[in-house]
């Protein structure tokens, strides 16, 4: 019986790990288990091969028609990797976004000591269509 505990509590654990991801001093927490929402975090995580691969399993219509029409945090797929500095992605991403909603850099001046915070921020991540 405490065999079926510890193998069952290994899973659970495992689960877990699989719907939180971290980069830099945020975490990212998946709300549900959806193919869209794991697109989500690999997309904010700079995980560009697994995005790719996500994207291409999920895809009915093709990567172009996912790209563009799947939400994450009420943001494209492009701003959200760009908002949270997800280079490799964005720059995938952005290429093959409608035109009307590509994300188109600024110059912007951030301040280095605020940014270098310890505290970690826990951002929930979902998806829509």
């Amino acid at each position: 019986m405490s065999k079926v505990t510890n193998y069952t509590a290994i899973i659970a654990s495992l689960i877990f790990v699989s719907t939180t991801v971290s980069a830099g001093n945020i975490k990212f927490v998946a709300t549900d288990q959806t193919p869209e929402t794991h697109i989500c975090l690999n997309a904010v995580t700079n995980n560009l091969a697994s995005l790719k691969t996500q994207i291409r399993r999920y895809s009915d219509y093709g990567s172009s028609h996912t790209i563009n029409s799947l939400r994450c945090n009420d943001l494209s797929l492009a701003k959200f990797a760009y908002i949270y500095q997800a280079q490799d992605t964005y720059k995938y991403l952005n290429r093959r976004t409608y035109r009307e909603s590509r994300v188109y850099p600024n110059i912007t001046i951030n301040d280095l000591v605020a940014r270098n915070s310890q505290d970690e921020k826990v951002i929930y991540v979902a998806s829509s269509r």
